[in-house]
């Protein structure tokens, strides 16, 4: 897999997380790609002039330029056919993290990406979502959808998180706006629900750490910004999203597959992570 799987994130003002996430990087990645887009004093991070097992290819983008231009500065430079976008305040669990979403991806030329489950503190969810158009309204609805268990147990939506292995084809036929400050995410699956040429997924079988850090100086800046709702309006029609009422996979999803799922996620994982994962899916009720 050596020269296939590249990593992907933006940097802004977390270099502490940063460093944590570079430092859980799978020993196989070839290169990471870092869109720097921090004030003028931060454009040489001492972790940066580090020795690292992998390519560490900083992007420097102009002060404070938005989420989608980080995003698609990282897809302009990417090489590789295979790249997972996630945000530098996340941590992958397992080695084979990375092999295994690419086994999936391997296995049906028509997913264009497929996400990990995520683990923030003490709750595990899917945050994969089907998008139901009414009206003028996109409606971003859990659901309870039909699993694969080919190579891997997986299940297809229209919307999956910033943790995901994408093919880098996919960005040739519809990449990041750079003019988007906060919502690229939206923007991005909305764009490819619409052109139907790419379909996503979701698996249980790998899971990510979002730690959530959103320091002051994010919150006070581009964090609170929310200029593209035009975008999304004369793009595509769509006045607002809003949350459906149905609730996340990770609370729906079949007991027996997520019980297998898990089996293979605890049988090389630390009991210090399995066992709060396997809390936290109790209190779900799928454990």
């Amino acid at each position: 897999m050596s020269d296939e799987i590249a990593v992907g994130v933006p940097v802004y003002s977390r270099a502490g997380a940063l460093r944590q996430l570079l430092e859980s990087v799978p020993s196989y990645v070839s290169t990471v790609y870092v869109a720097e887009n921090g004030p003028p004093q931060d454009r040489d991070r001492p972790l940066y002039r580090e020795a690292w097992p992998f390519e560490l290819d900083v992007l420097r983008l102009g002060h404070d330029v938005g989420i989608g231009a980080c995003r698609a500065a990282l897809t302009d430079a990417v090489t590789e056919p295979f790249l997972w976008m996630g945000d530098n305040d996340m941590e992958f669990c397992r080695d084979d993290d990375l092999a295994r979403l690419r086994e999936i991806l391997l296995a049906h030329d028509d997913l264009g990406g497929v996400s990990g489950w995520l683990i923030e503190g003490d709750v595990v969810r899917s945050g994969a979502r089907d998008l139901r158009r009414v009206g003028d309204t996109i409606i971003k609805e859990g659901s309870d959808p039909d699993v694969v268990a080919s190579p891997l147990p997986h299940a297809r939506f229209d919307f999956i998180p910033q943790a995901g292995l994408f093919r880098t084809s996919v960005y040739e036929t519809y990449d990041y706006s750079p003019d988007f400050e906060t919502r690229e995410h939206a923007d991005f699956f909305i764009g490819h629900a619409d052109a139907g040429e790419w379909a996503f997924a979701s698996t249980p079988v790998v899971q990510t750490h979002h730690h959530k850090q959103i320091d002051a100086e994010y919150r006070a800046g581009r964090g609170q910004r929310n200029p593209d709702a035009e975008w999304l309006r004369e793009n595509w029609g769509v006045e607002r999203t809003v949350p459906g009422s149905t609730s996340d996979w990770a609370q729906l999803y079949d007991r027996s597959v997520a019980e297998e799922a898990f089996d293979v996620f605890r049988s090389a994982t630390p009991p210090a992570v399995w066992l709060r994962v396997r809390r936290a899916l109790k209190r779900a009720g799928v454990a």
